[in-house]
């Protein structure tokens, strides 16, 4: 955490005013070091450095997210309120299947004591349709639960066979054409609830961080959310 610090002190004293974490799972950050420290260990030091604005948080995974970490992203001044948490399914089977060592109903509770947690919190998710196993039913599960759970920003990937995964010999396999149209629909759901969400936030003043110019007297900028 020390070094962690150091060089978010560095960066914020050469002007950088956004800081990513970014790690395959930041969640497991720690878990390898003397004394185990936690993501909330080193988000509480950073959140102390001064001359940032943002502190931004990429691929925690749901396993291990804890009470504390939630108090500690929603009270922290610089950490935005973003959780990008990849979920790939909802339905049990698919996410035995997938050996997420997470069930449904841990899943669904995690995702709703995050967003009771953290104010304002931009929930970003991805989910893979087509994995071997996976029926109409279990894609209808997802397709509910994305109108009952809505999500900031969504990213759908129809199943590809990886050689020496465990899902390589997995059956029965999802016919591509179905792979694609499920993504598809997933999609388009979103999309539609997308649409009528951002059409209640017309007029909304927001912070934004900005990236520089875009062209033609525009600039390319941000929200904490996005």
């Amino acid at each position: 955490i020390d070094q962690l610090v150091a060089e978010a002190t560095r960066l914020a004293a050469q002007g950088v005013r956004e800081l990513n974490l970014i790690g395959q799972d930041t969640t497991g950050y720690g878990t390898d070091l003397p004394g185990r420290p936690t993501l909330a260990d080193l988000l509480e030091q950073l959140d102390a450095v001064p001359g940032l604005h943002w502190i931004r948080v990429q691929y925690t995974y749901p396993r291990l997210w804890s009470e504390r970490l939630i108090e500690v992203w929603a009270r922290a001044k610089r950490v935005v309120p973003y959780v990008d948490m990849p979920l790939q399914h909802i339905a049990q089977d698919m996410l035995r299947l997938m050996a997420r060592a997470m069930t449904e109903r841990d899943t669904r509770d995690l995702v709703r004591r995050i967003k009771h947690g953290i104010p304002g919190v931009a929930f970003r998710t991805n989910f893979i349709v087509g994995f071997p196993g996976e029926t109409e039913e279990h894609f209808s599960t997802l397709e509910r639960y994305l109108q009952e759970e809505p999500f900031d920003n969504l990213v759908v990937f129809s199943y590809e066979r990886e050689p020496e995964t465990p899902s390589y010999r997995m059956t029965p396999r999802v016919p591509i054409h179905q792979r694609r149209s499920r993504r598809s629909r997933l999609l388009g759901l979103q999309q539609r609830l997308s649409r009528e969400r951002l059409a209640h936030r017309i007029g909304e003043r927001v912070t934004v961080m900005i990236d520089g110019p875009a062209g033609r007297g525009q600039w390319a900028a941000r929200t904490a959310g996005s």
